[in-house]
C-alpha cells in the first residue's frame, strides 16, 4: 500500500476583528512554494522535514504582536500531501518496486524500502512442538513422531485408511495454550470393532457402557473421558478453555479394521453448543439395513437435552421393531410423529441408535443436542 507524507499545521487565536493573517499566506505563496515544488522534485525524505519546520515557524510568527486582539477565535488549518513523484533516489530491497517515490513491496517483505523479510515460521505454525523450516512456497513442518499433517495437526491410528495392527497400544498429548480452545474432529471413516462382533464382519455398538469397547479410542480432557468404538464417527469434541488432551487407542482382537483420523486445532471460541445428528439422506429416503450409533460422553455439571427438529419420518410398527431411532434409554421411536425433547440428567453419557431393515420411502431424522448447565 502506498500511503503519501501528510503534515498539518493548527494554531488559534482570539481577536476583535478577522485574523490577520493574510500576511502568512502571501509570506507562504511569494517565498515557500518554489521551495516546496523543488524538495518534492528531489524526493529527499530529510529537505520535506525542512519544509515543516519552515511552515511551522512562519505559523507562530504571524501570532506575535496580535495578542490586544480578543474574542474572535482564528484557525489556520494547513494540510500538505506530498506525494514524491521521483523514483531515482528510492532504492527498494527484496524485489520491490518504486511507484511514485514509493516502495511497492512483495508477498513476504515490509518496511518503507521492503528491506523487513516476514518469517513464516515465527510464531511456530507446527502443532506439538514440530519444527519449522522456511521455503520458497512458505514453510514445511518436520512433525514428531505419530503425528501428520502440514502442521502436524493430524493424528490417526497405525496404516489408516488401511487396517491397523492388532495388539496395539499408542498415546498422544495434545497441550492446551491459554486462552485457546481445542478442537478435535474425525474423518468420516470410522471402523473399530467392539464386543459384539465375533467375527471381521460389520461392526455393531449397542451398549452404553465403555466396556463394550475392545478396539477403541479414548479422549480425556477436564471433565470428559470416553471411549469411542463401533462404525460411526463421533461428533467434534471442544475441549475446555486451556486445557491439555489425552488420547489413548489399543486394540486387542483377532480382527482389524480401518480405525480412525483425527483432526485438531486451537481455536478462540468453543463451536456452537448444538451438534447435530442426522439420518442418512434426509430428508430423502434413508437406505435399507443401516445400523448407526453416535455416543454422546456426558459432561459433570451439564444435562444434554436433545431436540427433533424439520420433518420426522420412519416406517412406523406398533412395538417399531423393525426401523426406529433410540435416545438414551432403551424407548425407541418410529412412525411420523415428532418426538418430545430429551433430557438426559447431569454427567451421564447418551447413546443414539438408529436402526432400518427395509425402507420404504421415508424421511428419516434430524436431531440437535446441546449441553445445558445444570
Amino acid at each position: 500500500m502506498i500511503v503519501p507524507y501528510q503534515t498539518s499545521v493548527c494554531f488559534y487565536r482570539r481577536s476583535q476583528k478577522a485574523p490577520k493573517y493574510y500576511n502568512f499566506i502571501d509570506k507562504l505563496q511569494a517565498g515557500n512554494i518554489q521551495l516546496i515544488s523543488e524538495m518534492v522534485k528531489m524526493g529527499e525524505l530529510l529537505r520535506w522535514m525542512v519544509v515543516l519546520l519552515s511552515i511551522t515557524s512562519i505559523a507562530l510568527a504571524s501570532l506575535h504582536g496580535e495578542e490586544e486582539e480578543q474574542d474572535i477565535l482564528a484557525v489556520i488549518d494547513i494540510s500538505l500531501s506530498l506525494s514524491f513523484s521521483s523514483c531515482d533516489d528510492i532504492n527498494c530491497d527484496n524485489g520491490g518496486s518504486c511507484f511514485k517515490g514509493n516502495c511497492v513491496c512483495p508477498d513476504k517483505t515490509t518496511g518503507i524500502y521492503c528491506e523487513v523479510l516476514e518469517n513464516p515460521c515465527e510464531p511456530n505454525p507446527c502443532y506439538a512442538n514440530g519444527n519449522c523450516s522456511e521455503t520458497e512456497e512458505g514453510y514445511i513442518c518436520e512433525c514428531p513422531r505419530d503425528f501428520f499433517g502440514t502442521n502436524c495437526d493430524v493424528i490417526q491410528s497405525p496404516n489408516y485408511p488401511d487396517n491397523y495392527d492388532k495388539n496395539t497400544d499408542m498415546t498422544w498429548v495434545l497441550s492446551g495454550i491459554p486462552d485457546k480452545y481445542i478442537l478435535l474432529q474425525f474423518e468420516d471413516v470410522f471402523e473399530m470393532e467392539d464386543y459384539t462382533v465375533n467375527s471381521c464382519g460389520h461392526v455393531t455398538y449397542n451398549s452404553l457402557s465403555n466396556e463394550a469397547c475392545v478396539d477403541y479410542i479414548q479422549i480425556i480432557t477436564g471433565d470428559i473421558n470416553v471411549q469411542y468404538c463401533g462404525g460411526a464417527p463421533p461428533s467434534p469434541i471442544t475441549a475446555q478453555e486451556g486445557s491439555d488432551v489425552l488420547i489413548v487407542f489399543r486394540s486387542r482382537t483377532i480382527c482389524s479394521y480401518r480405525g480412525f483420523k483425527l483432526n485438531y486445532t486451537h481455536i478462540d471460541q468453543p463451536i456452537p453448543p448444538v451438534n447435530p445428528i442426522i439420518s442418512p439422506s434426509y430428508p430423502i429416503m434413508y437406505p435399507d439395513d443401516t445400523y448407526l450409533t453416535w455416543l454422546v460422553p456426558g459432561r459433570h455439571g451439564f444435562n444434554i437435552s436433545f431436540t427433533f427438529n424439520g420433518v420426522f419420518g420412519v416406517e412406523h410398527d406398533d412395538s417399531c421393531k423393525y426401523d426406529y431411532v433410540m435416545v438414551y434409554t432403551n424407548d425407541k421411536y418410529c412412525g411420523n410423529v415428532k418426538p418430545e425433547p430429551i433430557l438426559v440428567p447431569t454427567g451421564e453419557d447418551a447413546m443414539v441408535i438408529f436402526n432400518s431393515e427395509y425402507a420404504d420411502g421415508f424421511e428419516g431424522f434430524n436431531l440437535t443436542y446441546e449441553y445445558q448447565e445444570n
